[in-house]
């Protein structure tokens, strides 16, 4: 089994989690950040790390969200484009709450059990949109009044890290804030069906 690569001394097949980040570049704004919850299990209830994957699951489609990939203790979705310029540009009259994958282009969620209590960690990528990612730069480098070309140039990178920063803080927080009402929400379900 070594001979093929394999690690694991049992014969049977298994799933190969490969992180969605692709390699890494060297200077770069970050794009990728990992977010966790729990989710406690009943005292006396047969619960297995699936069943809370499977929870996160129904939480993904209740949210739009596309399940790309399912094994017993992880998923990997992603956030079409499609939607998300939809909930970023609603229809002027219409009023919604936030949604959590307005700034999120996918990830994975896995799921591990320590005594009773399973631990959801989540590696996401924050999106990728070319033109919003570059609008600040162009913003900042044209319409700050200062002389100069490198002056505009340093204006510009100013701005657009700025807005870059916020973007990544704001969907940090955002898919945080999600993540742990999803968990609570299914700690009190797994609750009621034990």
């Amino acid at each position: 089994m070594e001979a093929l690569g394999c690690e694991s001394e049992s014969n049977a097949p298994q799933l190969r989690r490969i992180s969605l980040g692709g390699p890494a570049r060297p200077v770069a704004f970050p794009t990728n950040f990992a977010s966790k919850a729990h989710v406690l299990a009943p005292a006396l209830g047969k619960t297995s790390a699936s069943a809370v994957v499977e929870g996160f699951e129904r939480a993904f489609y209740d949210s739009d969200v596309e399940v790309v990939n399912r094994g017993p203790d992880f998923l990997e979705f992603k956030v079409g484009i499609e939607d998300r310029l939809t909930r970023a540009f609603p229809h002027p009259f219409t009023r919604r709450p936030p949604w959590a994958f307005a700034l999120i282009s996918g990830g994975m969620l896995s799921v591990t059990e320590q005594a009773g209590v399973y631990r959801v960690s989540a590696e996401l990528r924050t999106s990728t949109i070319p033109l919003l990612r570059f609008l600040p730069f162009a913003i900042g480098a044209l319409v700050i009044p200062v002389p100069g070309v490198f002056a505009r140039l340093g204006a510009g990178i100013g701005v657009g890290l700025v807005f870059n920063a916020i973007t990544y803080v704001v969907a940090k927080w955002q898919f945080g804030q999600w993540l742990q009402q999803t968990g609570s929400k299914i700690t009190s379900d797994l609750t009621r069906a034990a």
